[in-house]
C-alpha cells in the first residue's frame, strides 16, 4: 500500500467514524473493510495523474463556487419541478446533450451533479454526448442547457489544464 492510498484510507475511516458515531465491534469492522475496499477499487477506477492531485488542491475557490452554483441550481430545480407538478404542467424529455469536458473525472462530476438536480436523471455517456432525461413544462423547449452549462463551466475551469500546473 501507498503512502497515498494510506492516507486516503485513513480519511476515509475518519469519515465513516463522523458519520456512524459509533464504536461497536462490528461497524467498526465494516468500516475498515469497506474503506480498505473503497481505497483499493478508487485507484482502479480512477488512476493517479498529477496533474489531477494539483487541480483538486490548489483551487479551493472554484470548487466552493462549484458547489454555490450546484446548491442554487438544486433549490431552483426543486421549486421548478413542484410548480409543474402542482399545476400539472408536467412532461418528460430524454435529450442529448454535448459536454466540454474531456476529463473522465469532470465527466462524472457533471452526470452526477445533473442526476442530483430534481427533475433529471443522467441517463449515459457516450464520448462528449450526455444522455439526460428531463421533466419540463408542457409545450417548452426546457431549461437544461442552462443548468448543465452553469455546473459545465464551472468544472471545466477546474479540469481544464493550465500551463505549468502538469509540471508539478
Amino acid at each position: 500500500m501507498s503512502f497515498n492510498a494510506l492516507i486516503i484510507w485513513i480519511f476515509l475511516i475518519a469519515i465513516w467514524f463522523i458519520l456512524t458515531r459509533t464504536s461497536e465491534p462490528w461497524m467498526v469492522l465494516t468500516g475498515l473493510l469497506c474503506t480498505a475496499a473503497i481505497t483499493i477499487f478508487q485507484r482502479r477506477l480512477f488512476p493517479p495523474t498529477p496533474s489531477l492531485r494539483w487541480r483538486i488542491l490548489l483551487q479551493p475557490i472554484k470548487w466552493i463556487h462549484y458547489f454555490v452554483i450546484l446548491l442554487l441550481r438544486f433549490i431552483y430545480s426543486t421549486l421548478y419541478t413542484t410548480k409543474l407538478i402542482i399545476t400539472g404542467r408536467v412532461e418528460g424529455a430524454v435529450v442529448t446533450l454535448p459536454s466540454a469536458l474531456t476529463d473522465k473525472l469532470g465527466l462524472f462530476l457533471l452526470f452526477n451533479a445533473i442526476t442530483m438536480t430534481p427533475s433529471t436523471i443522467a441517463i449515459a455517456v457516450d464520448d462528449d454526448l450526455l444522455y439526460v432525461h428531463w421533466i419540463r413544462e408542457k409545450g417548452s423547449k426546457g431549461d437544461w442547457h442552462q443548468i448543465k452549462e452553469s455546473i459545465e463551466t464551472r468544472l471545466v475551469s477546474i479540469f481544464t489544464e493550465r500551463k505549468g500546473m502538469g509540471d508539478r
